[in-house]
């Protein structure tokens, strides 16, 4: 996304992309003796990777390293396949958008699953209602609420049941990979089992008698989007929009043509976010091909960036870098005390260098 390549080639043009991660928390919930899934000290499960891959019999040589964790994750892959193969086809389906709402559409009740701090938690649902504004987010109904609870709130009072928890009404990202299961497939710690078959049959007649109650749960999850803000940071707004067609070219014309070139395609692109990514290659690459005025700006906000001392900003700051350097050099000794030295006077000059635009 911020180096102005294609950033949706794994689930655009018939791609798709599947998490592990959440193909083993499907198996785990749906057929439990396809995974040994090791326990901390709370028991909590823990899908660690490399924990996870050692518990099932696969020798993790190199956590954490690129390759060792590809290994490690295609033999997660291969176990769950093999030995939970309707969950693996449950989880492949789940994992196109297209193929998500298909199955909400045609199924009247499914079981949807999510895991929260190493604990599975699963839902009998039915659906009842689409973003207007957004056509791959759903919502569907908890079976173990009374809808005639809910089914004539007004939209603005509908946000808050979105919002409240536990839920009622849930939302489903069909670009997320949701976990979704037949209804009959449910474990049995789903709360809605303990209502009589009769009483949820009826539940759902309700809620798919009433396109109105639905239109209007789709109108609060909107309203709710709505009332948030926009992400602060550009690199988060990878979802705000997609290039059109001009900018498309543009971006792949940026990665042809010489830097001298760079500037002034960068001021044709539309997107502002592209444009702001375009800027910073720039400026990171070949700052001198770019205006006084702009190159200023730019030192100015790596300065920000690098230096800033809010704790709360989702990168790594020199400040935070210290801190850590600090706490490892506590327990450090010979050569790996020495490199920490190097990294900290590396940090402490580094940040001297910006500070003075450099």
């Amino acid at each position: 996304f911020q180096t102005l390549h294609p950033a949706y080639l794994t689930n655009t043009n018939g791609n798709a992309r599947s998490d592990v991660l959440r193909v083993a928390h499907a198996a785990s919930a749906y057929t439990p003796d396809a995974l040994v899934v090791p326990t901390d000290d709370l028991g909590r499960q823990v899908f660690r990777l490399d924990r996870l891959a050692l518990a099932n019999g696969h020798h993790h040589d190199g956590a954490h390293e690129a390759m060792a964790d590809v290994v490690a994750t295609m033999y997660v892959a291969r176990l769950i396949r093999n030995r939970a193969p309707d969950i693996w086809k449950a989880m492949d389906r789940a994992a196109t958008k297209n193929a998500v709402k298909k199955y909400v559409a045609t199924e009247s009740v499914f079981s949807l699953t999510e895991s929260y701090y190493g604990c599975a938690y699963s839902w009998l649902v039915t659906p009842c209602g689409q973003n207007p504004r957004d056509v791959g987010q759903l919502a569907v109904f908890d079976l173990s609420f009374d809808p005639d609870d809910y089914r004539f709130l007004s939209a603005e009072n509908l946000v808050a049941v979105l919002n409240a928890s536990p839920k009622a009404i849930r939302s489903i990202r069909a670009n997320r990979q949701p976990i979704m299961m037949p209804a009959d497939a449910a474990p049995d710690s789903t709360k809605a089992l303990q209502i009589p078959p009769g009483e949820r049959r009826r539940r759902v007649e309700v809620i798919q008698g009433d396109p109105e109650f639905q239109a209007r749960v789709g109108q609060a999850q909107a309203l709710r989007v709505a009332d948030k803000d926009l992400p602060a940071h550009v690199e988060q707004r990878i979802y705000d929009g997609f290039p059109n067609a001009a900018d498309e070219v543009r971006m792949k014309q940026f990665h042809q043509v010489d830097w001298g070139a760079r500037p002034a395609l960068a001021a044709q692109i539309e997107d502002p976010r592209l444009g702001e990514f375009a800027r910073r290659l720039i400026y990171f690459e070949r700052p001198e091909m770019l205006s006084q005025e702009q190159s200023s700006e730019l030192s100015a906000w790596m300065a920000n960036r690098v230096l800033t001392e809010d704790e709360s900003v989702p990168w790594m700051t020199v400040r935070k870098a210290l801190r850590e350097t600090d706490a490892l050099l506590q327990d450090a000794r010979g050569e790996a005390a020495h490199l920490l030295s190097e990294i900290k006077d590396f940090l402490h000059s580094r940040a001297e260098a910006i500070a003075a635009g450099v």
